[in-house]
């Protein structure tokens, strides 16, 4: 469907922006996210405004990246390529998340609209104060209050990981299930694993067709007995017409 390959494309995006030596994995990311949410456009017209606000953040990614290799990531220029940057974060965030929701509320999942819409508001949250912080800490630093700085820059990382850890978890629970709403046939049956060349990729695919295989199963047995069940209602009920009309 184009869930997996997104949580793929998001994972190197922001997870590996946690850590300390820069590899072009948001660029990289970028291009796997824009990729998943262009398939996942045909399920749907509103992921196509995530396939822009994706498309727009891995340009805006690759200046910020050919502006620090070129020495000048203390200019007023990367600064303002930055802070776009992080507004295309936001309405990447927006767009995905919003297309998701209606995207389970269609499969009537609605424990993945009410994680998807607290994702949401959790993410706007943040990327809103980034954008008020990474303006003042400037004015901060400028009074000499490097305390309040520093504590505000552990605040707003251990912020930014939980935000990514819980959209993680969303993305996941939408490739785990979307797929599996709306089985109707019980004797459907889950296509293969395919393997891959790389081991890598191969056994993090193969968790998550585990994970998928899984609720596949547990839907299809729901299936069968919501189907078992509504025979055994339409029985009873032929039963007791057939009853009354014999003792007409």
């Amino acid at each position: 469907m184009g869930f997996g390959i997104l949580l793929i494309g998001y994972f190197l995006s922001f997870a590996t922006a946690l850590a300390k030596m820069y590899f072009f994995a948001d660029i990289i990311g970028g291009l796997i996210m824009t990729y998943a949410l262009y398939k996942l456009s045909s399920y749907g017209n509103e992921f196509k405004n995530s396939v822009y606000s994706s498309m727009a953040f891995t340009v805006m990614s690759l200046f910020c990246a050919v502006t620090a290799l070129i020495g000048d990531s203390g200019s007023l220029f990367f600064t303002v390529i930055s802070t776009v940057r992080t507004g295309t974060i936001l309405l990447l965030h927006i767009y995905m998340l919003s297309a998701l929701m209606k995207m389970a509320q269609g499969a009537g999942d609605e424990k993945l609209v009410k994680k998807a819409r607290w994702s949401m508001g959790t993410v706007t949250v943040y990327y809103v104060f980034y954008i008020l912080f990474s303006l003042l800490s400037e004015f901060i630093a400028a009074f000499g209050n490097s305390s309040l700085n520093y504590f505000l820059n552990l605040l707003m990382y251990f912020y930014g990981v939980a935000c990514i850890i819980l959209n993680l978890l969303v993305l996941h629970s939408a490739y785990a299930r979307l797929y599996i709403q709306g089985t109707e046939d019980p004797n459907a049956v889950m296509p293969e694993f395919k393997e891959s060349r790389n081991k890598l990729i191969n056994s993090i695919r193969l968790k998550f067709y585990n994970s998928q295989k899984k609720a596949f199963e547990e839907n299809s047995e729901l299936v069968r007995k919501t189907r078992q069940n509504e025979k055994a209602s339409l029985e009873r009920k032929n039963k007791s017409k057939s009853k009354k009309k014999g003792k007409r």
